[in-house]
């Protein structure tokens, strides 16, 4: 039962603690090592068949042709071809290893998946399931409503600004993705006690900043966690329906968040996020597997150390990451991103229009007591009803997506037509419903 435990958090701290312990197959090439050979000077370990390592500036960038298809079976060969000239690689047992988390069982990778699924969809949750009680809390602490709205303002900057650092301690390989999920949920979950008894605006605001920095690397990771255990062609469906649960969580929560200012007070806003996040938790802790292909390898090179006693086994990421200065790292965390924005016009222009999307979205927040309370009437389980629209024009997009997923491009990759550009598509047709939406609103509020 246990075993099916393998790479959880909670088995990582049996192992540490030497409760259990994992036995991993020693390679075969382990009974015909030659002492007195060194094995350390072969190949460079950096450089494989799909992949260029070049230097841009003091900068490491790694180019791959997107347009290849980008299954793991590539890498597994040439993984496998050095190996055999160097019996202490750790690499994947063949093609069907069933620690590649794309050879998951079907109801595995379904269980991983939902629980990032649930685990966004708090984080989504507490950005704005604070809205409905902001009136409340503004009688209670004698703030104004600009200082008010900073708590929804920082839980956002949070989540904007805690992937700069989190997200690539997550492609270190002795750490992976699982230990940032876990560790960054328990402070997001212990924050809302701290949240829901504070008694000044100020200490609020600062605890709703930490918070969202907290929850960010789920944000930002979960998409990368479910193209690790889901093959490319399924890989669309999957991560459309991961976004619905990111879009269909903020617009419910602001209902959730009426309900509870009803019923009790404001506080038990934070007292809901409280319970749903540490329900996450738990699973989390005892069930979510490390998805990070070079984590797991990791992982398995470390079981090997332990049990032969020799510490020449490594994979080839440790290799990597043991000769990246700490200099070079924190230039490969901040400088990257900034670099490529700058440099690719492609990734400038992206970045520019969802920034813009995104702050039009959040301002709905806002916007909706101005005109749905202060004009309409509303109360405040109306209001949280108002936003539940959002919901439904991404449940159509959902379907449209995936309709065009399996009538244009599932049939141009059987083809061996597919192009990157060709997800463009849908964008180019549906994007100006959002300028036609901002008129409708803004011509109907009655303003």
């Amino acid at each position: 039962m246990i075993h099916c435990l393998k790479n959880t958090a909670f088995t990582d701290i049996l192992e540490f603690l030497n409760i259990y312990r994992f036995t991993e197959t020693i390679p075969n090439a382990h009974n015909s090592i030659d002492e007195d050979k060194d094995y350390t000077g072969g190949d460079d370990l950096s450089s494989n068949n799909s992949t260029d390592v070049s230097m841009v500036d003091g900068l490491t960038t790694y180019s791959k042709d997107i347009e290849q298809p980008s299954d793991n079976e590539n890498i597994i060969d040439t993984e496998q071809t050095k190996s055999m000239k160097d019996p202490f690689l750790i690499t994947w047992n063949g093609k069907n290893d069933p620690e590649i988390p794309t050879n998951w069982s079907d109801f595995k990778k379904f269980f991983t998946v939902a629980q990032l699924i649930y685990a966004s969809w708090i984080a989504y949750t507490a950005s704005s399931i604070y809205v409905p009680g902001q009136e409340n809390i503004e009688q209670d602490f004698h703030s104004s409503h600009v200082v008010a709205t900073l708590n929804l303002s920082m839980f956002v900057l949070g989540y904007g600004l805690g992937p700069m650092l989190l997200s690539p301690l997550s492609e270190v390989a002795i750490i992976g993705r699982q230990p940032i999920y876990i560790w960054s949920q328990f402070v997001f979950t212990i924050i809302q006690i701290g949240c829901a008894t504070v008694n000044n605006m100020a200490g609020l605001i600062i605890m709703r900043f930490i918070a969202g920095i907290a929850c960010s690397p789920v944000l930002t990771n979960s998409g990368a966690s479910v193209m690790d255990c889901i093959t490319q062609k399924n890989s669309v469906p999957v991560l459309a329906i991961w976004s619905f649960g990111t879009v269909f969580a903020p617009v419910t929560a602001p209902l959730l968040g009426a309900c509870m200012t009803v019923a009790k007070d404001w506080r038990w806003i934070f007292w809901l996020v409280l319970f749903l996040s540490a329900f996450s938790f738990i699973f989390l802790f005892f069930t979510l597997p490390e998805t990070s292909h070079t984590a797991v390898l990791s992982r398995r090179a470390s079981r090997i150390r332990k049990q032969t006693g020799d510490n020449r086994y490594y994979t080839i990421q440790e290799k990597l990451d043991s000769q990246m200065e700490p200099r070079e790292f924190l230039l490969e965390t901040f400088y990257r991103p900034i670099y490529m924005i700058v440099n690719d016009p492609v990734i400038l222009a992206f970045d520019v229009y969802i920034s813009v999307v995104y702050g039009v979205f959040y301002l709905f927040f806002e916007a909706f007591p101005i005109v749905f309370v202060d004009i309409y009437h509303f109360n405040l389980i109306q209001l949280g009803l108002s936003y539940i629209g959002f919901s439904v024009g991404a449940g159509m997009a959902l379907v449209a997506l995936l309709y065009f997923t399996y009538k244009v491009i599932n049939p141009s990759r059987d083809k061996g037509t597919f192009f990157p550009e060709l997800y463009l598509l849908p964008s180019m047709y549906f994007s100006w419903f959002l300028p036609f939406s901002l008129f409708l609103f803004g011509w109907a509020a009655s303003v």
